[in-house]
């Protein structure tokens, strides 16, 4: 999906903050994927959902389990993410952009 039509997707407005996220793949049963934690950091927020960079793709379609980390505490806000849409970055070599929608 290009760009353009993205944004003429989106029913809130966006804002941007600087929050790191963590989070699991989870397999089509619910099950948390064998594979390596997926870090990144969130570029922008809305009522909906978040727009990710991170150097690990995450295949659109997918589940994750995430927790958002509130910066200087301790705290993660724990939440089930659908991924919908990802695409690899112009700026940066090996860096992934993409959109993740709340489902919790």
């Amino acid at each position: 999906m290009k760009r353009g039509a993205r944004q003429a997707q989106r029913l809130g407005l966006r804002f941007p903050c600087s929050l790191d996220l963590r989070g699991s793949k989870l397999a089509s049963l619910g099950i948390q994927e064998p594979e390596a934690v997926i870090r990144g950091r969130i570029e922008n927020i809305s009522q909906g959902g978040i727009c990710l960079l991170s150097s690990q793709r995450i295949p659109a379609s997918s589940l994750v389990r995430c927790e958002i980390e509130v910066s200087m505490t301790r705290a993660a806000i724990p939440t089930l993410m659908h991924v919908r849409w990802a695409e690899r970055t112009s700026a940066a070599r090996g860096r992934y952009k993409m959109g993740l929608q709340f489902l919790l």
